[in-house]
C-alpha cells in the first residue's frame, strides 16, 4: 500500500481511485474538513492502529502544485525524523496523501501545562526542537499553536512538517538554511514561551522577545492583516 514520493508521482488515476476508496472505507472521523488551500485530516483504522490521512486529493485544482510540494516536503521530513520521540511516524505515501502515526494529545492553546510543569515541558520542547535541528531538518511553522500539542504525560508532540525544510550540511547552501531555520523555530518557542511561561524567560529571552514583537507588529503582512481587519469592523459599523 506505502507509495515513496516518486512512486506516487507516477501512479496513475486508477491507483488513485483506489487509494482514495481505501481512506474513505478506513475513515473513523475527520479531525479537520479540507477547505479549498487546506487538506482534509483523517482518523484512520490502519492494521488495527489508529492513524492520521493528511488527503488533499479533494482540494481547488490551483492548489493541487501546492499540495504536492506539501506532501513530498512533509513526507522527507518524517523520513529523516522517523525514531525520534514525540514526532508522528511516517507510515504510507499515497499520490495526494500521506499516512502517519496518530499523536495523542491537545494543542498548545487548549491543555497548556499547568504552571508547575511549565519549566518541564519548555526544556522538553526546545530538547525536542533541537533534535530535529540535529537532523538537519528545521520545521518553520512552529509559531502556530496547533503544532505542538501537550501529551497525556506532558511532554510536547511537534506535528505538521509540510512547510519543513531537509537541509544539507555539507552544502553552503544548506548550512545557510539550516542556520536560518533554526532562529525561525527558536523564536517561534519563545513566543509561546512568552505568552504561557513568561516567568521563565532570561534576560537576554526578555530582550530577544520584545524585538520578535516589534519586528512582528512591523511585518508587512502583519499590517496587511489589521488594516483588513480594521476595514471589517468598519463596514459592520457602516450596515449598522
Amino acid at each position: 500500500m506505502a507509495l515513496s514520493p516518486a512512486q506516487a508521482r507516477e501512479a496513475g488515476p486508477e491507483r488513485a481511485r483506489l487509494d482514495a476508496e481505501f481512506l474513505e472505507a478506513a475513515t473513523l472521523r475527520f479531525l479537520r474538513r479540507r477547505s479549498r488551500t487546506r487538506p482534509d485530516l483523517r482518523l484512520i483504522e490502519w492494521q488495527g492502529l489508529r492513524a492520521v490521512a493528511k488527503d488533499w486529493a479533494n482540494t481547488w485544482p490551483l492548489v493541487r502544485p501546492h499540495a504536492r510540494r506539501c506532501l513530498d516536503r512533509e513526507w522527507r521530513a518524517l523520513e529523516a525524523l522517523s525514531d525520534l520521540p514525540g514526532i508522528p511516524r511516517p507510515i504510507a505515501r499515497f499520490p495526494h496523501a500521506i499516512l502517519v502515526s496518530f499523536v495523542e494529545g491537545a494543542p498548545l492553546h487548549h491543555a497548556r501545562p499547568r504552571r508547575e510543569q511549565r519549566r518541564v515541558f519548555f526544556d522538553a520542547l526546545a530538547a525536542c526542537v533541537d533534535r530535529i535541528h540535529a537532523r538537519g531538518v528545521v520545521h518553520l511553522d512552529l509559531r502556530q499553536r496547533r503544532n505542538i500539542l501537550c501529551g497525556p504525560d506532558g511532554q510536547p508532540q511537534v506535528l505538521d512538517f509540510e512547510a519543513a525544510l531537509v537541509c544539507d550540511p555539507a552544502r553552503a547552501i544548506g548550512r545557510i538554511a539550516l542556520r536560518w531555520g533554526r532562529r525561525v523555530d527558536r523564536l517561534a518557542i519563545l513566543k509561546h514561551k512568552l505568552r504561557y511561561a513568561a516567568m521563565l524567560l532570561t534576560p537576554r529571552e526578555r530582550r530577544l522577545g520584545r524585538a520578535a514583537r516589534v519586528v512582528r507588529w512591523a511585518w508587512p503582512s502583519a499590517v496587511l492583516h489589521r488594516a483588513r481587519v480594521a476595514l471589517r469592523r468598519l463596514r459592520r459599523g457602516a450596515r449598522s
